[in-house]
């Protein structure tokens, strides 16, 4: 039979703020940053090459011993993203592979910018409560590249330390966007205050740490089990939600792959004037290129990658169908930058393959 081991050493602990709240959750927030990990894991080919059940679609497999990062405490649901990832991308024999925790972002994207980690899982949007923007500012700032996407259903449950019910929770802790799409549960059955964490993992941990009994924390059912928490609820999200990942890396691949739909992601930042954003996205439009996603942020949030750092002057990300290898998208690339101030390709990727057609939550706009 085969199995799989892993080592865990620290490394220096990492002090980070208190994660900034969603406009619509009403909650607070609190600080529970654990030491950053390295998990070296050995994982036999033939394992998994047949049960998993996440697509990722990655351009290519990883070699061996590389080393994938990911953002929050162990347990959390990017290192479940990450570590699907590993068992979907196995080559044949065995493989040693590296998972290594970042509770600061900023921290993540140096590491993967510089090399230091080969790639980096990463939440950019959840089917409820949208895009995790934190994540796509960075995506601006640093010379990283979009190599991967995946989506996953992110179970929600309630926990506790064993003994607790119901009725002594005064406060509930977890990352802001899980708080958010389980609000309605969490007010109508727990009526207690909302506390924001960086991640899911570490709020069970901070619970399990301080040994709070008027405390419950929303995370993975995964995550009860791995801190020996009792689950109070379980499915308290709203609705049928899922989160998308991407997988960044320093290399660009943008190697297009047979029989596959392909996706790129474009940051473009468009001058002040009459008609700049029509005629953008008209480079699309007449080229018959789809576009699944589109926002704005301000350019001030953007770094020094782009000229423009004026407040109310803006930057777009927009993903489309289609290779950057594709002509008719290099045409449409070639028409943007006559347009705009800065255009810069993220990656051009394979687009997550769901297994039921609702499950990818998009469709183009």
């Amino acid at each position: 039979m085969a199995r799989e081991t892993s080592a865990s050493r620290l490394t220096p602990r990492n002090t980070i703020p208190p994660l900034q709240t969603s406009n619509n959750a009403n909650v607070s927030a609190v600080n529970t940053s654990t030491p950053a990990t390295h998990n070296r894991t050995h994982i036999s080919h033939t394992s998994y090459s047949n049960n998993t059940n996440m697509n990722t679609g990655a351009s290519s497999g990883c070699a061996e011993d590389e080393t994938i990062a990911y953002w929050g405490s162990e347990g959390c649901y990017s290192e479940r993203a990450a570590k699907s990832f590993m068992h979907a991308n196995l080559k044949p024999g065995t493989q040693s592979w590296e998972t290594r925790s970042f509770m600061l972002l900023d921290r993540l994207m140096e590491a993967v910018s510089t090399g230091e980690c080969s790639l980096a899982v990463l939440p950019i949007e959840n089917s409820i409560t949208g895009t995790f923007h934190q994540v796509l500012d960075l995506l601006t700032k640093h010379e990283v590249n979009i190599v991967g996407e995946t989506i996953a259903h992110d179970d929600a449950c309630l926990m506790a330390l064993p003994g607790v019910e119901l009725k002594d929770i005064r406060n509930v802790l977890s990352h802001s966007s899980v708080l958010e799409r389980c609000e309605t549960f969490l007010r109508k059955e727990v009526q207690a205050a909302l506390t924001a964490t960086t991640d899911t993992a570490g709020a069970a941990l901070h619970i399990k740490l301080r040994e709070l009994r008027d405390t419950a924390a929303v995370a993975s059912e995964s995550v009860a089990r791995l801190h020996n928490l009792n689950i109070l609820a379980k499915d308290i999200d709203t609705g049928d939600c899922a989160t998308r990942y991407v997988f960044i890396s320093k290399e660009k691949k943008c190697t297009l792959i047979s029989g596959m739909c392909n996706k790129t992601s474009v940051i473009i930042s468009l001058r002040n004037r009459p008609g700049a954003l029509f005629k953008a996205l008209a480079c699309f439009a007449l080229r018959d290129i789809n576009v699944v996603k589109f926002e704005s942020r301000p350019s001030n949030r953007a770094g020094a990658l782009y000229e423009i750092t004026r407040p109310w002057e803006y930057v777009a990300y927009v993903d489309i169908d289609g290779s950057s290898g594709e002509d008719k998208i290099k045409c449409a690339i070639d028409n943007l930058n006559e347009l705009a101030q800065n255009v810069r390709v993220l990656g051009s990727y394979p687009v997550f393959q769901p297994a039921h057609p609702t499950a990818s939550g998009q469709r183009s706009i």
